[in-house]
């Protein structure tokens, strides 16, 4: 094996200087792939929660008077508003929202571990959902005492029942977010000790038929603000904020195939000529096609190493902490890359034939 890997590393310096600029570009595509893959997720993370809980009949309740419309709408629907209530977390990257019953009741909370926070149970501790980015710190099945980071003062005892998948969460804020340091709490016993709160209040209006037209007043008002408009927002955000990505990635891309055409041509030559050698020393095509893996191996592992260097410094940043940076995407884009290379490389040794070898070693 140590002879292939000779072989294939001696095929990289044909054009080193071509070698090293197609890997700046791989990188940056491989790394931009990340990120545009995760964005393509995370819509579609978005959109199944968005159809799954019939968020399309959802309403902000934004009235100047907020306590006496949602007892109206209580009293005349029979049902309660969700309510959401931030408080100080941790330190000032970690979020605690602080979910009603029914607002756990009629949002779907997926979980990767654990299980969801049962309403019904008694936990002894405030029950509470976590993301990745806590993982570290907070273990499933156990009780933690919180205090702010600063002046340490005590937030409450919290019960930790599972981490939220795909770190994906309905913010009351704008619709959806993606946090990895956010923590969802069930306090019906009012067990927080709460300072620096905010208060939002959801009207869920699916089955109601004749809701727009009973409370239009309202809606015309934006005392009653529908969700969808928070939803397209946030969406539209998130696309402005992903699209420069979109085409760095289409540049280098395309920046990606016109160095791997130039660094063909460039080293086809030496290559023929080298894989010419091999034939008439008696290798065998399986060899040849080794020593061709192995040097395209060569060349994307380098920009592949390189675009978990982009990937981690992206996750520091502040699209990082909002943006879903894919590892599948780093590496199915690493794997097209490989795929592409391989393949040109493997129609090239297929298309030698012994009994041409001469003859291209003579016009060589």
């Amino acid at each position: 094996m140590k002879k292939y890997i000779r072989a294939a590393f001696s095929q990289l310096f044909y054009s080193p200087v071509l070698a090293v600029v197609l890997c700046i570009e791989l990188a940056v595509m491989i790394t931009c792939s990340s990120l545009c893959y995760g964005a393509l997720e995370l819509y579609r993370i978005r959109q199944q929660m968005y159809e799954q809980n019939g968020m399309s009949d959802w309403y902000y309740i934004r009235s100047d008077d907020n306590e006496a419309l949602i007892s109206r709408l209580e009293a005349e629907n029979g049902r309660s508003s969700l309510s959401f209530e931030y408080v100080e977390g941790t330190n000032s990257d970690t979020q605690i929202v602080i979910y009603s019953r029914s607002a756990l009741e009629a949002i779907d909370i997926l979980v990767s571990r654990g299980e969801t926070i049962d309403t019904a149970r008694e936990y002894g501790a405030v029950p509470c959902l976590i993301t990745s980015g806590l993982t570290s710190d907070y273990k499933l099945g156990q009780t933690y005492e919180l205090k702010t980071d600063f002046e340490q003062r005590t937030i409450g005892s919290f019960y930790i029942c599972g981490v939220i998948k795909d770190d994906v969460l309905f913010s009351p804020t704008y619709g959806f977010d993606y946090d990895t340091t956010h923590i969802i709490a069930y306090d019906p016993e009012n067990k927080i000790n709460k300072r620096m709160e905010q208060h939002f209040d959801v009207w869920d209006a699916s089955e109601l038929s004749d809701f727009e037209k009973d409370n239009s007043e309202y809606i015309q008002s934006d005392a009653l603000q529908p969700f969808d408009y928070y939803y397209s927002a946030r969406n539209t955000l998130e696309r402005e904020r992903i699209m420069p990505y979109v085409l760095l990635m289409i540049v280098f891309t395309s920046l990606s195939l016109t160095g791997l055409i130039a660094y063909g041509i460039a080293s086809s030559v030496q290559l023929r000529r080298q894989t010419a050698l091999f034939l008439m020393s008696g290798a065998k095509r399986r060899q040849l096609v080794l020593i061709s893996f192995l040097r395209i191996l060569m060349i994307v592992s380098l920009p592949a190493l390189l675009s978990f260097v982009g990937r981690a410094y992206m996750h520091t940043t502040d699209i990082g902490e909002t943006t879903l940076l894919s590892l599948r995407g780093q590496m199915m884009a690493t794997a097209v890359c490989f795929g592409v290379m391989f393949l040109s490389s493997l129609i090239s040794v297929i298309g030698i034939g012994r009994g041409s070898i001469s003859e291209r070693l003579g016009e060589m």
